[in-house]
């Protein structure tokens, strides 16, 4: 009797995990449809965007979250950095009115570095792109002194470093790019085989791929989507 119980229990956790994650999971795509429409990303988001002309297609199908973005200035480019991914202004465009603010997207292309990026599968790069053009659009909102501030105190405080990554996923969730978001997260925490302490760090302020799918769940049943609306994860293919 206890180990039906026990086995009636399980279907019923189940049973609700995934009715729970049932918008999540139609969300998605493979590179080939997206390649399809890599012309009308190229017209549509490429302009003022500079990058690897390799991680086109993941770099404009982030973009595609953003349309706030489109007259941006952004450079991607390699970065020395032990992370997967780092968005900061140009310093030397802080000089400028803030329309001629330029940004940069540092990416860790080290294939010996297991949180690197190109590691990953497809979902996820453009689930790292995603976040890293959510700071971009939170940095757009702040003034030259705000800006620095900013770095300031990311680099000093560990409370406003956690603030302001979660606000950022945020951001790409809101922007519907969750699901993107969700399979970076499990990369990382998952997949990737990365140091413990590295990913206690991530623990401390990011967050988990639980809370983002949780979170990426509600904004979708929050914006009453059709079903037909939620098939795709990329806006150009809906």
């Amino acid at each position: 009797m206890t180990i039906r119980f026990v086995a009636i229990a399980l279907l019923l956790t189940l049973s609700s995990l995934l009715k729970s994650q049932t918008v999540l999971f139609m969300h998605t795509a493979c590179p080939e449809e997206v390649t399809e429409k890599l012309h009308y990303l190229r017209a549509e988001f490429g302009k003022n965007k500079s990058y690897p002309i390799e991680e086109e297609l993941q770099i404009l199908a982030a973009l595609s979250f953003y349309p706030e973005l489109k007259e941006t200035k952004i450079e991607f480019r390699d970065g020395l950095i032990k992370t997967s991914l780092q968005a900061r202004p140009d310093w030397y465009s802080l000089f400028k009115s803030r329309k001629n603010r330029k940004y940069l997207i540092l990416t860790n292309h080290d294939v010996c570095n297991p949180v690197a990026p190109c590691n990953s599968d497809f979902d996820s790069q453009v689930g790292f792109y995603a976040h890293e053009l959510g700071h971009i659009v939170d940095y757009e909102t702040m003034s030259k002194r705000e800006l620095i501030s900013c770095g300031v105190q990311y680099l000093l405080s560990s409370e406003y470093k956690k603030a302001l990554e979660q606000k950022t996923d945020l951001i790409a969730i809101q922007h519907g790019a969750g699901y993107l978001k969700y399979h970076a997260s499990c990369f990382v925490f998952y997949r990737s085989e990365a140091d413990p302490a590295y990913l206690e760090r991530k623990k401390r302020l990011y967050f988990s791929p639980e809370e983002i799918l949780k979170l990426t769940n509600q904004h979708f049943e929050s914006a009453n989507e059709s079903e037909s609306e939620s098939l795709f994860a990329f806006p150009f293919l809906k």
